[in-house]
Order: structure tokens, then sequence, then C-alpha cells
């Protein structure tokens, strides 16, 4: 029996969440743990990764589209076989030369005057643990993605739970017996043996496929350099704006640069359900074009349903979250709830935008807008602005207003979109 759009979110979402939800709380430990263990560095643990973050970011989102890909050559075996093959073949190679772009930027940012602030010797140090993860952390997002469009979101989701699980009961094992000044090293470390693991629990399910093909890799740089490019230079903007805010506020409070990666920690949990289900309507899209203007109401009113159990769990839990994740290195107030709603509304509803418009093939203006909005808007604004013992909600809720702003220009879009599939089919009868 064929399911309709809901019934497959419905189907669809523990998998989906459970795959992003495990590394995300393996991330949040070590940031939970460093935050209690050794206060001190937290600081410079979220400034390093912050950084890293941008290459990172930017290299594996030029497979961001990955997914759509996969789904529409679902029923042609062949095709999708030699996608696979020229897509790990591309982002093996982009993983390369990721490590020496990451080893080169923590060479180049440790002889700046902004790191002067911070123990630049364990800058480095932290920057090179990190590097390694960053070659797996590229190719397993390949992976991932591919899986999850073939079908396999839920066994991928119970591997990296395994995973995680692991690594979370080595991140307690190290607060209890390393000392203070070492674990912000040994939590660090987590990340590049989170991903190993990932690695090889991955290619596992696909083992019996052919893994690389440079002629085939060939074919396909096209493709990735026209649809993956625009949301690799989009989120990198977005990761950029993290960097140059982190810059500013370590020029503010360098507890405000801590305080920041305290709420993007949490932030980064309670969005998971969202951007699970902007991926699975993406995928949803990409095979049904057809039912594009359905699709994105029903999903638009799923992402209203999730912000408003999100609302009502966090009113009487979120001041013992805070707790949770960052100890005494940030105040909790009601305003900071508020904002911490807003923020996961409004970036909530602009990922689903974006995720449905990917899968219209169109990336290029969504990031350009996005990028535009944040860089040449936002952060000269908090440049320029002279803040006076600012709390960490104003940061917050300035980019909750951009965010909503994107939303809307973005629908404007995709309003146009589905009124010229509309006329296309009154055109064609």
């Amino acid at each position: 029996m064929k399911l309709n759009h809901s019934s497959i979110i419905k189907k669809s979402l523990p998998a989906f969440f459970g795959a992003r939800l495990a590394p995300m709380l393996g991330a949040s430990a070590a940031f939970l743990l460093v935050a209690h263990k050794s206060p001190d560095d937290l600081s410079l643990f979220a400034y390093v990764l912050a950084v890293m973050s941008v290459v990172s970011t930017c290299c594996s989102l030029l497979f961001a589209t990955t997914g759509n890909k996969a789904a529409e050559l679902r029923g042609d075996k062949p095709a999708l076989e030699n996608f696979f093959s020229g897509g790990f073949t591309l982002a093996s190679l982009v993983a390369f030369l990721a490590f020496l772009v990451c080893t080169a930027a923590a060479y180049l940012l440790d002889e700046t005057e902004s790191i002067k602030n911070l123990n630049t010797n364990a800058f480095w140090n932290l920057s090179l643990i990190y590097s390694f993860s960053i070659p797996l952390l590229i190719v397993n997002f390949f992976l991932q993605l591919f899986l999850e469009a073939t079908g396999k979101a839920a066994i991928c989701a119970n591997r990296k739970i395994v995973i995680t699980a692991a690594g979370f009961s080595g991140l307690i094992i190290g607060s209890l017996y390393v000392d203070s000044a070492a674990f912000t090293y040994y939590a660090m470390s987590y990340f590049f043996v989170a991903e190993l693991l990932a690695t090889l629990a991955f290619t596992n399910l696909i083992r019996h496929q052919r893994y690389l093909c440079f002629s085939h890799a060939k074919r396909l740089i096209s493709y990735f350099v026209r649809f993956g490019t625009p949301i690799a230079v989009g989120m990198t903007g977005q990761k950029l704006y993290f960097y140059l805010l982190s810059e500013r506020l370590l020029g503010i409070d360098i507890q405000l640069v801590a305080q920041l990666s305290i709420c993007m920690t949490l932030i980064g949990l309670l969005m998971i359900p969202s951007l699970a289900l902007s991926q699975i309507h993406s995928l949803q899209i990409s095979q049904h074009p057809e039912n594009s203007r359905d699709y994105f109401l029903r999903s638009l009113w799923w992402v209203i349903g999730l912000m408003a159990l999100s609302a009502a769990l966090l009113a009487p839990s979120a001041k013992y979250l805070f707790i949770l994740f960052g100890g005494s290195l940030i105040s909790y107030n009601e305003n900071l709830l508020h904002t911490l709603i807003a923020f996961l509304t409004c970036s909530s509803l602009l990922s689903l935008a974006v995720a449905h418009l990917r899968a219209r093939n169109e990336t290029l203006g969504p990031q350009l807008l996005i990028s535009f909005l944040m860089l040449a808007l936002l952060i000269p604004g908090l440049y320029l602005f002279p803040f006076l013992n600012p709390g960490i909600e104003i940061f917050l809720g300035l980019q909750s207003a951009t965010a909503f702003t994107g939303f809307l220009l973005l629908c404007s879009r995709i309003y146009l979109i589905h009124r010229r599939d509309q006329n296309g089919r009154i055109d064609a009868a």
C-alpha cells in the first residue's frame, strides 16, 4: 500500500532522528564534560571547533544533494551503483584536501593576534587532533545520505547509536580518571574515534559495492559543482558567521564565547527532529515533485507541531538543561527561554524551506540569500554596535530575526515555483 506524505514522515522520522541524535549527543557530552571538568578550557575548545567547522562544513556539504540524487536513481540499480562509486571517490579526494586545509588554517591562525588571548600551544594541539577527524566526517556524510536515501536509515541509526554509547562511556571514564589539564585533549579525541567507528560501520553496510572509480567520479564532478557548491558555500558562510561572532564575543567578554557554545550545543540537540523532518521531506519531493505544494504545506504543519511540543517540554525543563550543559557558566532567565524557543522555531522553518528548494534543484539562490543576510547585514551590525554588558540572548535574538526573514523570502520563491507548476499542468491539460 502506498503511504501518503504524513505517513512516510511518521514511519521514517524515528530512524532519521536517531541517526542525527546519536552524534549530537556524543558531541554534547564532550562539551558538557569539558564545561564541568575543565571550565577554563571550554572557550578554547569551542573556538577550535568553530574554526575547524568552517572547513569541514564547506567540504562535506559539497555532497549535500547525495540523498536527493540517490532517491531519484533508486529505480535504476546500475546508475545508482555508478553514482555511489563516483561519489565515494570524490568524497575521498575532497576529504584528503580538507585535512591539508585544516592544518594550514590552524598554523596561520596560531600567528594571529586574537589567539593571543588563548593558550596558543593548546590551540595548535587541539586543532591538530580535530583535523584528523575531518576526512572521516566528510566521507561519513556522503555515506549516511546515500544509505538513508536507499532504505537503510534504520540500520544506519542503530549503528550510530551503538557508536555514540561506546564513545559516551569512554568520555565518562576519562572524566573520572584523566586529570583536568589533559581532559580537554581527551575530549577532542572523541570526535576522531567516533568518526572512525562510523566509517567502519557504514562501509560494512555496502561492502559488496565498488568504492572507487575515477571515470564515474569524473562524470559526477559537474553535478556536485552545480548543486553542491552553492550549499557548501552558503553553509560555510553560516559557519563563518559563527566564527566572526565568536571573534566579536571574544573582544567583548570571553565568557560569552563559552555561553554561545553552550546555547548552540543545546539548540543543535533540540533541532534534530526538525532537521530530520526536513531531510525526509526533501527526499520525498525528489521522488514526487508533482506533489510539491501539498507536501510542503503538510511538512510546514509538522514543523509547527514539533516546535509547539518543544516549547511545552522546554518550559519546565530549560533551567535544568542549562545547568546540566553549562554549569555555572551561564545564568538562566525567562528571556533566555523565550529566545531559545524563537531561535528553534525560526531556524527550523528556514531549514524546511531550504530543503524544499534543494529538492527542486534550487541551491544557489537560497544559500546566497542566507549568506547575504548573515554576513552582509547581521555581522556589520554586530561589529559596529557598541554592546555594553550584553546577555547572550541578544545575539541569539538577532539571529532568530534574520532566520525568520530568510524563511519569508524563500517562501515567496516557493510560492512562485508552485504557481509555475500549476500553470504548467493547466497548459498541459
